[in-house]
């Protein structure tokens, strides 16, 4: 890549009216260089006036911008210069509810996550998680389990247990009975929290109707459960919905158990507040 290329790619990812992937693509190509040089233009880039504007329905030039930035932070690191990985967490933090995969601000930040190849931004997001903050803890919880941790403390994996792998028919109209279906279809090896319990109480609503038809009961949970706005944690023996808030807690637990165990860890790295 020559100097006009960079300058393009610099451009490319600077001008909002270019369409995200476009930005995103160009971004990479800098972190793929893993060049010192590109350090003052990529700084530049992160001390950038970022577009103001209101969200539309297929349309957000915040999130847009945050997406921009998690893989600036990659390129900025990759290029040598780390001071930035907390702001990922900050990023996280601030996420929007997903337009589609495309746009999904913790697919992206997971990416960039296992880019990185450090421990730290992990940390970080198990701080996250234990903030309290409704939409942080999800957003957290979210992108962990999307970062294919080593047995990770929700999400992940279904085992491959006979009553969630067999083929299912359903059909429901509410939330609660569509979890307590899930839960009774399994013969016991699904199991709901009681705080999954209280919040699937509390926000009931009518789905429609909603047709399940020769699916598995594993791949509802890993699949959709999390567009219910509830986890879920494999056990030995089997699962259990809960809520992101009790997912939380169970990554607290996981980092203190796994963090000196991740590849690149050291004895300095840990979830920080």
């Amino acid at each position: 890549m020559n100097a006009p290329a960079i300058d393009h790619s610099l451009s490319v990812a600077r001008d909002a009216a270019n369409p995200l992937p476009e930005r995103v693509a160009a971004l990479e190509a800098l972190a793929r260089r893993a060049d010192p040089e590109l350090l003052p233009g990529l700084r530049a880039l992160w001390e950038r006036e970022r577009p103001a504007g209101r969200p539309g329905k297929n349309f957000d030039p915040a999130a847009d911008e945050r997406i921009v930035d998690l893989h600036l932070v990659r390129a900025i690191a990759a290029c040598g210069d780390t001071s930035l990985l907390p702001e990922i967490a900050s990023l996280v933090a601030r996420g929007a509810p997903a337009r589609g995969e495309q746009d999904d601000e913790r697919r992206h930040a997971a990416a960039v996550i296992r880019a990185i190849g450090r421990p730290d931004p992990v940390g970080r997001l198990v701080s996250l998680a234990a903030r309290g903050d409704p939409r942080e803890v999800a957003n957290a919880v979210r992108t962990l389990q999307l970062l294919a941790l080593p047995a990770p403390a929700s999400g992940g994996p279904v085992p491959a247990f006979a009553e969630l792998s067999a083929p299912v028919s359903f059909t429901i109209h509410r939330l609660r009975e569509e979890v307590e279906t899930i839960a009774r279809l399994s013969g016991g090896r699904i199991a709901v929290s009681s705080g999954a319990a209280a919040q699937i109480a509390a926000q009931d609503y009518d789905r429609g109707e909603v047709r399940r038809e020769g699916t598995t009961l594993a791949t509802v949970l890993e699949r959709e459960l999390d567009l219910l706005d509830l986890a879920y944690a494999v056990g030995p023996e089997g699962v259990e919905i809960c809520t992101f808030a009790e997912a939380a807690v169970r990554w607290q637990r996981w980092w203190s158990t796994h963090a000196s165990a991740l590849p690149g860890a050291s004895s300095r790295d840990g979830a920080t507040t």
